[in-house]
């Protein structure tokens, strides 16, 4: 079961009308905050009645506004895990333009497996040495990488192994033609072998931060 948190109605607006964050993580609640971004839309924080679960999934289309059709830069995007204790964790980050995921803060060191998926190529770096990495990201869906011993099973992705462009609304489908949250949830846990404990999506964003 999943539960959507709120946003605030007069928080949304105020958002909107300035097109961005004041970096207090207004734009969700729960344990994924989004404290950047450039713009209020599409936003959407789902927390999952999974108590032990350990993946934390991210979507956004964009990491800034600087793209245009044949030109689409790399944008750097932080994930700050808050707390240096605590029981390792797993990301599922997703996004349509090309991405460089950074993960930083005192418990950066807790991340152990980044699954990542997006219509470009994407990339992620800050993580301790031994941490896994199962990047599918890219327009090669012939040459993307396999699962790999230890990973989930390939049979289990959403729409019999569908890769996901960007996810930025859940259940979905998410606009821009992106796909829906609720397929890239579905692939987290099946490359992770795990439950994810929430999701977190806006359309454009710079920074988010995992408060648990």
């Amino acid at each position: 079961m999943a539960r959507r948190l709120p946003t605030g109605i007069a928080v949304a607006i105020a958002m909107l009308t300035v097109g961005a964050c004041d970096g207090n993580g207004l734009f969700a609640t729960g344990p994924i905050l989004i404290t950047q971004s450039e713009g209020g839309s599409g936003r959407d924080s789902i927390e999952f009645d999974e108590p032990t679960a350990s993946i934390y999934a991210i979507g956004i289309y964009e990491g800034g506004s600087n793209h245009s059709a044949g030109y689409h830069p790399t944008e750097v995007v932080t994930v700050e895990i808050e707390k240096a204790e605590g029981e390792p964790i797993q990301l599922a980050v997703s996004s349509f333009e090309p991405t460089l995921w950074t993960v930083t803060g005192p418990g950066a060191g807790r991340v152990n497996a980044v699954y990542i998926d997006g219509h470009h190529r994407h990339s992620v770096q800050g993580l301790s040495n031994g941490a896994r990495v199962v990047n599918t990201s890219g327009p090669n869906r012939s040459t993307r990488a396999p699962l790999g011993e230890g990973w989930g099973n390939a049979s289990a992705l959403a729409d019999g192994g569908h890769y996901i462009g960007c996810a930025y609304t859940y259940p979905g489908p998410s606009g821009g033609g992106c796909e829906a949250g609720a397929a890239f949830v579905a692939n987290a846990e099946a490359y992770l072998k795990g439950k994810v404990r929430s999701f977190s999506g806006i359309y454009n964003a710079q920074s988010f931060r995992i408060t648990e």
